[in-house]
């Protein structure tokens, strides 16, 4: 099967290899930083909250543990969407 390029279109010219570049390395940074935020604020956490890693390993959290893991999974969403717009 043969490719038929639209007119006016520029396959592989450098501008559209940065974009993907760009793109791809954003993505990649965004990962990085969820997985970084989640757990400093994971393991912060742990540190200042009595029995919260006993009740993370038995699944027998209180209700403001479980508010406290949801704005953790925010709060990391929140960073790796401001780093991956400030890249791309």
């Amino acid at each position: 099967m043969e490719t038929i390029p639209l007119p006016n279109a520029q396959l592989d010219t450098p501008s559209n290899t940065h974009a993907i570049l760009k793109t791809v390395g954003a993505v990649i940074a965004a990962l990085v930083t969820w997985f970084l935020v989640a757990t400093v604020v994971n393991l912060a956490l742990r540190a200042w909250w009595p029995h919260y890693h006993e009740a993370e390993t038995a699944f027998n959290s209180t209700f403001a543990m479980k508010l406290a893991r949801l704005v953790l999974g925010a709060t990391s969403s929140l960073g790796a969407g401001f780093v991956a717009a400030s890249i791309g």
